[in-house]
């Protein structure tokens, strides 16, 4: 006969025996309950980061790109901390698309895979090959076979000299340096595509050369702030006749900015555009 208290103990241990169950058996292992370590962590959500980088790369590089803008060559159109983004698609791809340039020249026309000549007026993003590679933004002005001359702050285009309209005139304190004036005027190309630039003067470095014929295989680029652009016009130590194989992509719209600048009187401060499009 079973007494009362043995009783009470095999009831004790079918409970425990079933909370065994419920849980898993967790009773029997205490360390299984217990927080996985910083490192263990690391491991355990490792393959998950490094795919969502691999797209991040892969959308960046075959997509969209985003570029910062550290210089006033471009102004009016683009200030110095624009951050802008950069469609990859439109022109194809060449070994420039890669990362530090690696691989051979790609197979298609100028060493482009799926690859489109760019149009005069657009904005794109190259690799200078006269400056180790150094990303630049610049206008498309010239194509291969075209004939593009300066002459007294007036673009040239195949003889034909390209219309340009005054808009205004005012003062204003560059990112680095001393307040200057200039003349803001709508340059108007042959395609109907029109868009503004700066000229300080008729007068500069720049703006009387010779007759340029742009090569095969290669484009003619400025800067809209004409007077201060390091471009095509300076064939030894600027960018010189680009090759169409370095071009990345065109500059599309602007995401954001950090454009600083401290209103005085007399002085103008360019208004920044959110997801603007660029001229």
């Amino acid at each position: 006969m079973t007494s009362d208290t043995e009783q009470t103990n095999t009831a004790s241990q079918i409970d425990d025996q079933a909370d065994d169950v419920r849980t898993g058996g967790a009773s029997s292992n205490a360390s299984d309950g217990q927080p996985l370590t910083l490192v263990e962590n690391i491991r355990k959500e490792a393959p998950f980061f490094i795919m969502v980088l691999g797209i991040v790369f892969l959308f960046r590089g075959l997509f969209y790109g985003m570029n910062y803008i550290p210089s006033e060559s471009m102004q009016p159109s683009l200030e110095v901390g624009d951050r802008i983004a950069v469609n990859k698609m439109v022109y194809g791809y060449s070994r420039h698309s890669l990362p530090f340039s690696l691989g051979p020249t790609f197979p298609g026309k100028h060493g482009r895979l799926l690859g489109r000549l760019p149009k005069r007026g657009e904005v794109i993003t190259f690799k200078n090959p006269l400056q180790n590679n150094k990303i630049f933004i610049k206008r498309v002005i010239g194509l291969p076979g075209d004939r593009v001359q300066y002459r007294r702050g007036v673009l040239v285009l195949n003889g034909k000299p390209v219309d340009r309209e005054k808009v205004e005139n005012f003062d204003y304190k560059p990112h680095k340096g001393s307040v200057s004036n200039v003349t803001v005027f709508s340059e108007h190309l042959p395609t109907g595509k029109s868009y503004e630039i700066f000229e300080h003067s008729d007068r500069d470095r720049h703006d009387n050369t010779e007759e340029f014929v742009v090569p095969a295989g290669h484009l003619f680029v400025m800067g809209d702030n004409r007077d201060r652009s390091v471009d095509s016009r300076v064939m030894r130590t600027g960018v010189g006749f680009l090759p169409i194989e370095n071009v990345l992509g065109r500059a599309d719209r602007i995401l954001v900015s950090t454009y600083r600048c401290k209103k005085q009187e007399g002085l103008r401060c360019a208004k920044r555009p959110f997801f603007g499009a660029i001229k």
